[in-house]
C-alpha cells in the first residue's frame, strides 16, 4: 500500500517515496546476511513505490535531497537534454536493452539487429547527473514493452538488481505488464538458474558463442504473440 502525508488536506496529499539503502561496500558477509539482503530486495520489489539503492552514501544523500526539494519522481517531470520521454511511434514496440557501462560495445550488434527488425531500442544513460540517470532508467522501465538485461562483464548481483527493477516497474507508473523479459548471457555463467526461473525471466545466449539473431527468437516470438 502506498502511504500519503496524513497531515495534508485530502486534495493535497502526496505519495511518499520509500528508499531502502544497502551499502555497496559490504565485506565478510555471512550466508545468512546475504539471504536477508536478497529477501529485502525481493520484498521491496513487491511493494509499491519502494526502491532499494545499493550505492555510495554520498550518492544516496544526493537522491534524498532531490526527493525532498522537488517532491520526487511522483510529481516532477525532469527536462533532461538529449532525452525524449515519449515514444516516437505508439505502434512500434519498445525494447529496453539494459547493460552495464563496460558492455556498451558488446551490445552494438544486438541493438542493430533489433532496430533492423523494426523495434525502438533504448538503453540506459551512463554520463551525467546521478539523479538524471536514475530518472531515465525509471522512465525506460515505465515506457518499454519488453526488456533484455545483458549479462556480460557485470556481476550477478548487478543483474539481480536490474531484474528487481523490472519487478517494481509498476511503482514507477507502469500501467501494464511487460510483454517479455529476458537475461542475455554472453557465454556460460556459473550461476543459479533457478533464480531466473523464479523471476519469470527467459535465459538467452548462454552457449559460449558470439551473438546470433537465433538467440533472440524465443524472446521476439513472445513479443509478437
Amino acid at each position: 500500500m502506498v502511504e500519503k502525508n496524513k497531515e495534508a488536506k485530502d486534495g493535497e496529499k502526496k505519495l511518499f517515496s520509500r528508499l531502502i539503502w544497502v551499502s555497496p561496500d559490504l565485506k565478510n558477509v555471512t550466508e545468512r546476511q546475504k539471504i536477508f539482503i536478497e529477501d529485502l530486495k525481493s520484498d521491496a520489489a513487491a511493494l509499491e513505490e519502494a526502491e532499494v539503492l545499493q550505492i555510495q552514501l554520498q550518492e544516496l544523500k544526493t537522491i534524498i535531497r532531490e526527493e525532498l526539494v522537488t517532491g520526487g519522481r511522483f510529481n516532477v517531470r525532469r527536462d533532461i537534454k538529449g532525452f525524449d520521454d515519449k515514444k516516437p511511434d505508439e505502434k512500434t514496440k519498445m525494447i529496453y536493452l539494459i547493460a552495464d557501462k563496460r558492455d556498451v560495445d558488446d551490445i552494438e550488434d544486438m541493438q542493430s539487429y533489433l532496430k533492423n527488425q523494426g523495434f525502438n531500442v533504448v538503453s540506459p544513460s551512463y554520463e551525467g547527473d546521478l539523479v538524471d540517470l536514475r530518472y531515465i532508467h525509471q522512465e525506460n522501465l515505465r515506457r518499454c514493452d519488453a526488456s533484455i538485461i545483458y549479462f556480460g562483464q557485470a556481476t550477478e548481483d548487478w543483474i539481480k538488481t536490474k531484474l528487481q527493477d523490472l519487478l517494481k516497474a509498476p511503482g514507477f507508473g507502469r500501467e501494464k505488464p511487460l510483454t517479455a523479459k529476458a537475461v542475455y548471457f554472453k557465454g556460460q555463467k556459473d550461476v543459479d538458474m533457478e533464480h531466473y526461473k523464479k523471476n519469470n525471466a527467459m535465459v538467452l545466449g548462454n552457449n559460449g558463442g558470439s551473438f546470433s539473431p537465433d538467440h533472440l527468437k524465443p524472446f521476439l516470438t513472445k513479443i509478437e504473440s
